[in-house]
């Protein structure tokens, strides 16, 4: 008889892919990956396709509803990083979808205005800042073409360079400012990403072991689709 299963999976490499409906407790794994050698015997870790869809496809008989977060650029992420995360973004769909589930793509702010737990004071207040900081941006770009308009009519050269002297002091404002931003934004995901580990520990305390560390925050996170998906689905969200 098929089972009503609910998978949740965050994709990143230190991500993690959830079960729900297989047992009476969550069944959890970190996610699957494997060395491969790159140009001059570089090694670097990829998606272990095979493992992946080893775990999935045991439930490929079953009634199933697969959560996958969502992906997109991060501030201050790389080039490469993004890549080799949208890579495997991309495997996983194409598992979930070969395996005829039904498959849910959810945004991370989506799934995390679910558990209240996780924007805690400090959150708040980080975004409240990197609200202003925009804000200031916004100012001083506005300040910037007052000047430039100013300049049009100013014939002392003295006066011109004094100008251009005040932009480029606003232009490299704006950029610590954004650069500011890009670091609470980091702040803001090294703290969001315990919440969701203690989220995780208080719904399922007999795993608690699987979300001690910092690293295990990915499979806390699938934990947390996982049941979105669940409630989503039952019309609880």
């Amino acid at each position: 008889m098929a089972r009503n299963i609910f998978i949740g999976i965050d994709c990143g490499f230190q991500g993690g892919i959830t079960i729900l409906g297989a047992d009476k407790s969550p069944i959890v794994y970190h996610m699957p990956l494997m060395d491969i050698k790159k140009y001059r015997c570089k090694t670097v870790k990829t998606y272990d396709i095979e493992k992946i869809v080893e775990i999935l496809g045991v439930y490929q008989n079953d009634n199933v509803v697969c959560g996958i977060e969502e992906q997109g650029g991060r501030p201050g992420e790389g080039s490469v990083s993004s890549r080799r995360i949208g890579e495997g973004y991309g495997i996983l769909k194409g598992v979930a979808y070969t395996l005829l589930f039904k498959v849910i793509i959810v945004s991370p702010k989506k799934w995390k205005e679910h558990y209240s737990n996780l924007e805690t004071s400090d959150i708040t207040e980080m975004r409240e800042s990197q609200s202003e900081l925009r804000i200031r941006n916004k100012q001083i770009l506005v300040e910037i073409e007052d000047i430039k308009e100013i300049s049009k009519n100013v014939k002392d050269q003295a006066q011109k360079s004094k100008n251009n002297t005040m932009i480029r002091k606003l232009k490299r404002k704006i950029k610590d400012n954004k650069s500011e931003i890009d670091k609470i934004y980091r702040k803001i995901r090294y703290v969001a990403k315990d919440n969701a580990r203690k989220e995780a520990t208080i719904m399922h305390p007999e795993l608690a072991d699987m979300f001690k560390r910092k690293k295990d925050d990915g499979i806390a996170e699938s934990l947390l689709i996982g049941f979105y998906i669940k409630d989503l689905v039952d019309g609880l969200v």
